[in-house]
């Protein structure tokens, strides 16, 4: 059972190359098994289709990222957003870069696929949540001045997801400029100061 999830992985690892090397458009079975040094019956065996592989991508990606959130929750409100921002914004090597155009890929197939959406729809939801759920800590806690959380949120993660996009297309410092505004938003506006 732990060859059989191993190689599911080492399937699951060369697809995320495939797909963010190649596209969407060069995301194939062929592609992956070429890429994960296997062959394309393997890759089947485990997923049926191209569909199914891209479907166990999302769900790969979810789970890192409620890992990410779990670790993240043991800090202060303010070190949590901060923190999250950076998780999220920044893009310090290939690998990162890599993974915010995997992510726009599947932005982009979304529209076309319910169950694509609905998985994507379900990571947007969990980081809402947790902003959400920390800014109101922070209010409670007398850390963050009384903001609406729910307004805060929707702007704070726009602002981050638009900037994973743009970044995906145009690999700038623009995530740098982001995450310090972000960073001056909370540190002098949300966080409960002396006037």
């Amino acid at each position: 059972m732990a060859d059989e999830r191993s190689t599911r992985m080492e399937i699951i690892d060369a697809a995320y190359t495939v797909l963010a090397e190649h596209g969407y458009d060069g995301f194939t079975t062929r592609a992956v098994a070429d890429e994960a040094g296997r062959n394309q019956s393997l890759v089947h065996y485990y997923f049926e289709t191209k569909r199914d592989l891209l479907l166990a991508l999302v769900e790969e990606a979810l789970s890192d990222l409620a890992e990410q959130l779990e670790q993240l929750s043991h800090y202060d409100p303010a070190d949590r957003l901060l923190a999250l921002t950076e998780y999220i914004v920044e893009t310090p090597n290939d690998d990162d870069l890599a993974f915010k155009r995997l992510m726009l890929e599947f932005a982009a197939q979304a529209p076309y696929d319910d169950h694509l959406r609905t998985e994507l729809a379900s990571g947007r939801e969990l980081i809402r949540e947790y902003i959400v759920e920390t800014v109101q800590e922070g209010i409670e806690s007398g850390q963050f001045r009384a903001v609406d959380p729910v307004t805060f949120t929707a702007t704070y993660q726009m602002a981050m997801s638009g900037t994973q996009a743009h970044t995906a297309v145009f690999a700038d410092e623009t995530d740098e400029l982001v995450v310090a505004g972000l960073s001056t938003l909370i540190t002098e506006y949300l966080i409960e100061g002396e006037e």
